[in-house]
């Protein structure tokens, strides 16, 4: 049974794909390139070395190569946090997604 710190509600998929996160920090918009660790359907932890606290809302976008999602995508979102990394996992946040769109990218 999970703890009732637990924030996951679905499966999530372990998958490393390109990711940029952004956010309004004391100095104006900032910005962390990275990568995800997994991803839900509701939820995504993001490998970056940005400290975000709880709560603090971000706008992200996640790139989905050809070979996962039979088209190049990426996927444009906002969130929030909801935890930073605990120990022993890689460095980055966890983050629930309120709004996500599907955008197709142009070929290099």
């Amino acid at each position: 049974m999970p703890s009732k710190n637990e924030y996951r509600s679905s499966v999530r998929l372990p998958l490393e794909l390109p990711a940029r996160v952004r956010w309004k920090g004391l100095q104006g918009l900032e910005e962390a390139e990275g990568k995800t660790g997994n991803i839900s359907g509701n939820g995504v932890f993001f490998v970056v070395s940005a400290r975000l606290g709880p709560h603090t809302p971000i706008t992200f976008s996640v790139q989905f190569p050809s070979e996962i999602a039979k088209a190049s995508v990426e996927l444009v979102g906002q969130g929030r946090v909801v935890r930073q990394s605990r120990p022993g996992e890689p460095p980055g946040v966890a983050a629930i997604i309120d709004d996500y769109q599907l955008v197709p990218m142009s070929a290099a």
